[in-house]
């Protein structure tokens, strides 16, 4: 039996708008709460004490520069944790990117965006190179494309 009984359209289309506006918040909050978290690891401990060990280094190199690569090669350790302490990496899972939720994809994209942004490398460059990395489908990279285009639309 359906819970439809004795319920006008009216009522129904208001319940389901604040049926939907609950769920839209709570993704709200949980973004809101992975961006105050992102890479606090990074920011204590052995990790941080490497990434300060090898960040001059790294910074002499450009970002597909395979000279950078030999410096990533030693901080190894570091980015190993990295993506063990945090779920908006593919390496966090076993399956890679399958494994993710929107929620996590959403913090990957705004990262890789970033990164991109701090590296003076147009996102679009690296998005190809990713969807390669991490055998994204088809479809999840023209949503990711998509993302992307949508948030520098909207100016962030």
């Amino acid at each position: 039996m359906t819970k439809l009984n004795n319920v006008t359209c009216t009522d129904y289309l208001y319940e389901h708008r604040a049926l939907v506006h609950d769920k839209l918040a709570t993704v709200s909050r949980e973004i809101n709460t992975r961006a105050r978290r992102h890479d606090q690891s990074s920011l204590s401990g052995t990790e941080l004490r490497i990434y300060k060990e090898h960040f001059d280094e790294l910074q002499k190199y450009p970002i597909f520069d395979p000279r950078r690569d030999i410096v990533l090669s030693k901080m190894r350790v570091a980015i190993a944790y990295h993506h063990e302490a945090n779920d908006h990496h593919p390496e966090h899972f076993t399956n890679g990117i399958d494994d993710m939720n929107l929620l996590q994809l959403m913090e990957f994209v705004a990262d890789v965006m970033s990164q991109s942004e701090q590296n003076g490398i147009d996102v679009y460059e690296i998005l190809p190179l990713l969807k390669d990395q991490y055998d994204i489908s088809n479809q999840l990279y023209q949503v990711i494309l998509n993302t992307v285009a949508e948030i520098k639309r909207l100016g962030r």
